[in-house]
Parts: structure tokens; C-alpha cells; sequence
């Protein structure tokens, strides 16, 4: 009983009771006596006590973990807002050109649209999680969803009045809103789903924005496949952008509840206990040392890189001999894989809970593959070079959802939304510094005569390594299981 007193602190003294959790959820049992509750400040510099759900009595308890049929509903209505943000963001990418045509710009302006969205993330992640706490994950949601209406709506009224300059303050007005979507599938799935369906919730919920992102650049083609009546078609696709961004926003305000009736989880349940200012959480985040380690080995180099090779790939095949409707097919391959693979990888986490072996499994094939990658850029070797930008996709796509629960484990009970919008954050700023790089060494690349392992390579295979050796350091605990195994 000592040691239980030791490691259990709780909301509030009650008497010693008998604690179970029967009905859709698991059977724990727990029988302590009250304890003093610790600062939060040291929570993360030892071996921090462990914050389990109270309960008066059996039957109250009883009530007070459950999960419900609607968390299916309430993750579907994210996954369709986030994919909406995502689809914004990506519309004018694959379409540049008519784009600087349509709107008589540069592509510098062109650029601009999307760099806004990298800009505006780091600091809107802040203001997301403040925020959250404020009004609530449900408006948080909802003001995400409204930011992309306005969004489509003035990017739809640039074909015809406004021109560019309505069209950025649209695209800025969503980049604002990414982060209320971007950061919170594991806020989401910790919020509506059990232990047992949590990762595969985090993994679709990510894996939703990434659709978005397909679907954002197939729009375009269907709208855009000629160069006549360019005003027609522009519209007819922004418009259509619109209708799906005001049909999700009225979705998510009518359906979308703040949280169900009774928390999913003992983790959960204990969460719900905690209210700490968003820059204390970040203070408490940056003295822990596995989660910046995690930041620097995932968030820096391994989603930089991410972000960087989705820019690039293009410019890095083309000198060899290939066209960019190659580098489409890449891509495609890239994404399709990575979503097949990151599904299994999803329901595997939440057998096994291997969260660690899993990061350093991802992370090293990361490396393999894109060294096989870099390799076999060659003239001819296409059907090579499409085996292989698969196999990248598998690991790189699933690499994600896992760092994004490691985080949440090793950071817990720290929000969610506020762990993954600085792994992220991270990523978006280096991905920029990458793809400035590997723009400058691809420039001065002499042109292609025999097989040269180039300095770009060189940088992005060395960033890989740099990603990989630091992760072999990374010994996040588990500290979300604990806290729902110490009540077995």
C-alpha cells in the first residue's frame, strides 16, 4: 500500500474503494488510500508519479470509462476537415503555371501561397493549443473548419473580383486554421477511442490529411486540362473547393461534440483532472529530454526531409532523363504504399504497443530506402525507381503516426495537439531550410553524364543518418500505459 501511495496521486481524497471498469472497455481493479499530490514541474525530470482516475464508489467508476459508436462519427468529421485544409493548401501546386497566367503574376507569387502555410504554422500551433484550452477541442474544430470556409470562400470571389491579392488573404486566412486540424488526430484519438483503438485512430486521422493533399492535387487536372477558357475552369474548380469546404464546416458545427459522456480511457479519465497554461506545458516539454530528442531525430530531419524530397523529387530526376509526369507516378506510389502500410502499422501498435521498436524499425528502413533511392537515379531504371519509391513511402508515411504517439506517451499527460504541433512545427521550418539547399546544390549540379553520387544526395542521405543515430538514443516511457496499467 506505501508503494501505491508513492506512485498514485489524486484530484481529491477520497475513501479506499474498489475500482472496475467492465462494459466496452477493460476490467481494472484498484484499492488505495488518498495521497498529496505533487507539483507539476517535476513530472518529467525523474521517474514522475503517475495520476490514476478516483472514484467514490464501484458503481461510479463503473460509469466513468466507456467508449461509444460515435467516436467512429466524430473521427470521420475530422478526417474530413483536416483533408479539406490540406486540399486548400496543395490546390495551386500541380498548376502553377496556369495559375501565374490566370492571376498574371510570377511564380514567386505563385510560391507565396503555399509558403504561407509553412510560415504560419509554428506560431498558430501555440495559439491553436491555447486556444483549445479556452473554448474547447469542438469550437477549436469548428473555427479550423470556419477559417477554411472563409478561405475558399475569397479564393472562389478572386476568379472575378479581387484578383491575387484576395486570393492571399484567403490562402492566409487557412494557413491560420491549419493547426486547429493539423495537430489532432492524437488529441482526437485519445479524447474518443480506448487503448485499443487509439493508434489506428491517430494513424487515420493523419493519414486523412495526406488524402487531402491527393485529392487537392487531382482537383486541379480535371478542372485545368487545357489552356482554353482558363477563367471557366478556375472557377468551376475554386468553386467546387468552396461547396466541399461549406459542407464540411456545417457538418462538423451540427454533428461534433466536445467529448463523450464518459472518458474512453484511465489515461483519459485521469487527463481530465489537469489544466495547465499552455506555456508551462511547453516548458515542461522542452526539459524533456527523450521528447526533444524525439524533435530533433523525427521532427527536424526526418519530417524535414519528408517535406523536402515532396518538393523536390521532381528537380531530382529530371537531370537524369525523366519527366515530371515520372515524378507523378513517384509520388503517387510514395503516398499509395504509405497509406496501405501505415493502416497495418496502426492496428499492430495497438496489439502490441511497441511504440519505441517500432521508431527506430521505420526510421532505419527511412534511411535504407531513400539511400537505395539515391542510388539507382539513373537514365533507364524506372521500374527500379518505382519498387523503391513504394518501399520509401511505407516507411516514411508510416515513420509519422508513430513519432506522433511517441510523443504522447513519453510527454503525457501534456496535450496532445501541443506535442504534435511542435514535432510537426519542427519539420515545416526544416523543410524549408532542406529545400533551399538541395535547390542550391541541384543548380549546381553539372549535367548528367555518367553516375555521380551528387552533393544533394550527400546532404540528404547524411540528414537520414543523423535522424537514425539519434534515434537509437530515444528511451521515451510509457507513460500514458502506466497510467492506465497500474490500475490492472
Amino acid at each position: 500500500m506505501a508503494n501505491i501511495q508513492e506512485d498514485i496521486f489524486m484530484a481529491e481524497n477520497y475513501s479506499g474503494s474498489e475500482l472496475r471498469i467492465t462494459d466496452e472497455a477493460m476490467e481494472l481493479n484498484l484499492s488505495t488510500t488518498p495521497a498529496e499530490t505533487p507539483l507539476l514541474d517535476d513530472l518529467f525530470l525523474a521517474d514522475p508519479p503517475i495520476l490514476l482516475p478516483v472514484a467514490d464508489d464501484e458503481e461510479s467508476f463503473l460509469q466513468s470509462v466507456k467508449v461509444y459508436r460515435e467516436r467512429w462519427l466524430m473521427l470521420g468529421l475530422f478526417c474530413g476537415s483536416t483533408a479539406t485544409s490540406a486540399m486548400l493548401w496543395i490546390t495551386f501546386a500541380p498548376i502553377a503555371s496556369l495559375t501565374q497566367i490566370f492571376y498574371g503574376v510570377s511564380s514567386n507569387y505563385v510560391n507565396a501561397l503555399s509558403i504561407v502555410y509553412m510560415a504560419a504554422y509554428m506560431p498558430m500551433t501555440v495559439v491553436s493549443s491555447w486556444s483549445f484550452q479556452r473554448i474547447g477541442m469542438r469550437n477549436g474544430i469548428i473555427l479550423g473548419s470556419a477559417l477554411n470556409f472563409i478561405s475558399a470562400l475569397l479564393r472562389f470571389l478572386s476568379t472575378f473580383m479581387g484578383g491575387y491579392p484576395v486570393l492571399l488573404v484567403g490562402q492566409i486566412l487557412g494557413a491560420l486554421g491549419q493547426p486547429f486540424l493539423t495537430n489532432l488526430p492524437a488529441k482526437m484519438a485519445s479524447v474518443w477511442f480506448g487503448s485499443e483503438e487509439r493508434d489506428l485512430a491517430c494513424v487515420l486521422g493523419f493519414l486523412a490529411n495526406l488524402m487531402g493533399t491527393a485529392i487537392g492535387s487531382a482537383l486541379p487536372v480535371l478542372f485545368t486540362y487545357t489552356h482554353d477558357h482558363q477563367s471557366i475552369h478556375m472557377f468551376g474548380l475554386l468553386l467546387t473547393e468552396f461547396i466541399i469546404a461549406m459542407g464540411v464546416l456545417v457538418l462538423v458545427a451540427l454533428f461534433v461534440k466536445e467529448k463523450p459522456l464518459t472518458p474512453p480511457s484511465a489515461s483519459e479519465s485521469n487527463r481530465q483532472h489537469e489544466g495547465h497554461a499552455v506555456m508551462q506545458e511547453i516548458q515542461i516539454l522542452l526539459k524533456n529530454k527523450d521528447f526533444m530528442l524525439l524533435v530533433l531525430s523525427v521532427g527536424v530531419f526526418a519530417f524535414g526531409l519528408t517535406n523536402c524530397l515532396v518538393t523536390v523529387l521532381e528537380q531530382l530526376i529530371t537531370p537524369v532523363g525523366y519527366t515530371s509526369d515520372d515524378a507523378s507516378l513517384f509520388s503517387g506510389l510514395t503516398i499509395t504504399c504509405g497509406i496501405i502500410c501505415s493502416v497495418f502499422v496502426g492496428v499492430a501498435l495497438d496489439k502490441t504497443h511497441r511504440y519505441n521498436e517500432f521508431l527506430k524499425v521505420t526510421l532505419c528502413a527511412f534511411a535504407f530506402s531513400l539511400l537505395l533511392l539515391l542510388l539507382s537515379i539513373r537514365p533507364n531504371n524506372r521500374v527500379l525507381l518505382y519498387i523503391l519509391s513504394g518501399f520509401m513511402g511505407m516507411s516514411m508515411i508510416s515513420l509519422m503516426p508513430v513519432a506522433l504517439e511517441c510523443a504522447c506517451e513519453t510527454t503525457y499527460p501534456i496535450s496532445e495537439d501541443l506535442s504534435s504541433g511542435i514535432l510537426l512545427s519542427a519539420g515545416q521550418i526544416s523543410g524549408i531550410v532542406y529545400t533551399l539547399c538541395v535547390n542550391i546544390l541541384i543548380d549546381r549540379q553539372p549535367d548528367y553524364v555518367h553516375y555521380k553520387f551528387e552533393k544533394s544526395y550527400v546532404l540528404l542521405f547524411t540528414s537520414t543518418l543523423a535522424s537514425v543515430t539519434i534515434g537509437y538514443f530515444y528511451r521515451g516511457k510509457y507513460r500514458r500505459l502506466e497510467a492506465e496499467e497500474r490500475t490492472d
